[in-house]
């Protein structure tokens, strides 16, 4: 679903930065559970049976298949973020289907992780973004729900910016020209947020816009 213009300035914003900020398929119901129903996941567990797919149109494929190599702890509903040609995991569901902190940079090509920092407080079904050397988690569940944004840069103490206006989980967000949108989400499903906000530095949020139909799990994609 697009995303409404709550005013007509905030509006106008979006379109221009944005070309089409498109929230994609999600549900709008169901708790947070356990381990088991995840998404964003990364299987710590290595599939022995599992067959390679191909996705492929206009010329271009796509080959999914299992990694060869294990991640150091069981992780679901963790973000996962790139820098070079490294994976960054922060925060997550562990094996106890408990929250956890830990941040972990990982070589995909040989599976060599290192814990790099910790999420404090740790949290699960954030939305994370990278803001040059700096890694942002924002909101996401313990429990309870948190309106935190957390700053995490290798090798140095993680940060807590600001504060979303309204505690989210199961949310997204996407960076334009700077500028971070959140789009989503709620508090578990008894509370689901229909406004986008903004910030330039994670200090400060502004009203953005407002969907169409507040959802939890969605996809966001930059289109133009």
């Amino acid at each position: 679903m697009r995303v409404r213009a709550r005013r007509r300035a905030d509006g106008a914003r979006v379109a221009s930065l944005l070309g089409a900020l498109i929230v994609l398929a999600s549900c709008s119901g169901g708790g947070s559970g356990a381990l088991a129903r995840s998404h964003s996941t990364t299987s710590a567990t290595t599939a022995t049976t599992t067959s390679p797919s191909t996705i492929s149109g206009h010329g271009v494929g796509l080959r999914v298949e299992p990694a060869p190599w294990e991640l150091p702890q069981p992780s679901a509903r963790e973000v996962a973020l790139v820098t070079g040609g490294d994976i960054v995991v922060l925060g997550g569901i562990d094996g106890s289907d408990a929250s956890t902190g830990a941040v972990w940079r990982i070589d995909p090509s040989s599976g060599k992780a290192s814990r790099v920092g910790d999420l404090d407080p740790p949290v699960h079904d954030a939305a994370g973004v990278r803001h040059g050397d700096d890694f942002w988690v924002i909101a996401g569940g313990t429990p309870p729900v948190r309106s935190a944004v957390q700053s995490v840069r290798i090798g140095g103490p993680t940060r807590t910016l600001g504060h979303l206006p309204q505690a989210r989980a199961d949310h997204v967000a996407a960076v334009v020209r700077n500028t971070t949108f959140v789009l989503g989400g709620g508090d578990e499903a008894s509370t689901l947020v229909a406004d986008v906000v903004a910030s330039d530095d994670g200090v400060t949020w502004r009203s953005a816009g407002v969907l169409a139909e507040p959802v939890r799990y969605p996809a966001v994609a930059l289109v133009g």
